[in-house]
């Protein structure tokens, strides 16, 4: 399907699933499988993102997907480069298309004020090296009506609706393109990221504990950590440290 070296060569797709990282995480307990293979459902019955937050997703109207990678040449310490891939390549693939698009530290992409996709990444160590990693991704593609605000959807943001399969094709080879652009230069890739990320620069309120501290974004590093500019001291944030307050 998708003209790539490897990522997306093997697609699997179901009609229902309680959720595609699950079913991948069953996959790479076995001895057989290849990196870059996708788990596509139309329907998770238990999709989730980060803090076991649950996905909400029409089913088939949406691109739910998982992809397993073998990122030996990321340290453990910068397994965050994954959401890096995975943001820049939806980023990219909804260029494709004209959408513009940002990404959210530290695991999602906006349009204007509004999620358009969603990523939880789960990591399997091996002494000193990643030795697998599944991407998930929840795309919102065709949904139309969201119950909870700041949701949006490709077409929502054109008005017209979208072939999901090519979707899925074009994102498999802007994932990819952004996956080798991390292995051959780690830092390029970091660049990508904060260039497009969301509030870049700009003041916002963020909620640290139990309180709430301005802050403007400055660069995120291959750790995941957030450097920001407080008054006029220069901090660095964990990704757990900060929520964004609803703009």
């Amino acid at each position: 399907m998708s003209d790539t070296l490897f990522i997306g060569r093997d697609i699997r797709f179901f009609d229902r699933l309680d959720s595609t990282n699950n079913y991948a995480a069953t996959m790479l307990s076995g001895d057989e499988w290849t990196e870059g293979t996708v788990i596509v459902a139309d329907e998770q019955t238990i999709g989730r993102g980060r803090h076991q937050r649950l996905w909400e997703s029409e089913p088939g109207a949406n691109l739910l997907c998982s992809i397993v990678l073998k990122p030996h040449f990321i340290r453990p310490d910068e397994s965050f480069l994954l959401n890096m891939v995975a943001a820049v390549g939806v980023f990219d693939c909804l260029a494709e298309y004209a959408i513009p698009a940002s990404i959210k530290w530290p695991n999602d992409v906006f349009h204007g004020t509004d999620k358009v996709a969603g990523i939880l990444i789960e990591t399997q160590i091996r002494g000193q090296q990643l030795g697998a990693a599944i991407i998930g991704i929840g795309f919102n593609i065709n949904q139309t009506r969201f119950h909870s605000t700041g949701a949006a959807s490709m077409q929502l943001i054109t008005g017209r609706p979208f072939e999901r399969n090519r979707v899925l094709e074009r994102l498999c080879a802007s994932f990819e393109a952004a996956y080798l652009l991390c292995r051959a230069n780690a830092n390029a890739l970091v660049q990508r990221y904060n260039n497009a990320l969301y509030l870049l620069n700009e003041k916002a309120i963020y909620l640290h504990g139990d309180s709430e501290i301005e802050l403007e974004l400055k660069q995120v590093l291959a750790d995941g950590r957030v450097h920001a500019k407080s008054g006029h001291k220069l901090r660095y944030f964990q990704m757990d440290d900060l929520r964004l307050r609803r703009m």
